[in-house]
């Protein structure tokens, strides 16, 4: 997958305050009922972060946050068949999630390459699945409430300052863990859940910061 990555950070009075907004597409690969590869994907996440300062390392800028974050991630496997028969539909994920992490970077006054990163545990609030089963004969459309879960996200990299920007250069790994979703009846009083599942996200990202 590829795709940008928006953030605008105020500190003051070692306050610190964020904004992001992620948004990414591509392919991904489907293992559960059988196997399907090259499914289309796309991904957008926006959070809002606060927290503080850490003197933790006299040589770098320590922030620790908490926030609130929207996730919506849609697979679209309309019309695929698995490997083992089984029909493919499209999923519609929503997640709300409270992050909370630390991350790193060294001071702007240091003009050499130094280490940046983030580790972060994303605390699950409340997710809806919508699954466009209607495109299956004899099924229906169906929304499934999920309430039960867990995330976590770190990255290490390298970061250089320049004068009035800064350069970064960090790969990433990102985890989602979702139980069972709660039971919810179809039309013909069927029960359908959306079983356990997770997704994982390696990758390496380039951005450039203007200060």
């Amino acid at each position: 997958m590829s795709g940008f990555h928006g953030r605008y950070a105020y500190i003051s009075h070692e306050r610190f305050r964020a904004i992001e907004v992620h948004y990414s597409t591509g392919f991904v690969d489907y293992q559960g009922s059988g196997t399907i590869e090259n499914i289309p994907d796309t991904l957008l996440e926006v959070r809002g972060l606060f927290g503080g300062k850490a003197d933790i390392n006299p040589t770098y800028d320590t922030f620790v946050y908490i926030g609130i974050g929207y996730r919506n991630l849609n697979d679209d496997m309309s019309g695929r068949v698995s490997s083992t028969s089984a029909l493919g539909y499209e999923r519609d994920q929503t997640y709300i999630y409270m992050p909370i992490g630390l991350e790193f970077q060294p001071k702007q006054i240091d003009r050499r390459w130094g280490l940046s990163g983030r580790i972060e545990y994303d605390l699950f609030l409340s997710g809806t699945n919508h699954s466009y089963l209607g495109e299956i004969s004899g099924y229906d459309d169906i929304t499934l409430h999920q309430n039960s879960g867990y995330g976590y996200r770190v990255s290490l990299g390298l970061t250089r300052h320049f004068q009035n920007a800064s350069v970064s250069v960090e790969p990433f790994y990102r985890y989602w863990y979702l139980d069972d979703s709660m039971v919810t009846y179809d039309s013909k009083n069927e029960p359908r859940i959306e079983p356990y599942n997770n997704s994982k996200e390696l990758g390496i990202s380039f951005s450039v910061t203007f200060h």
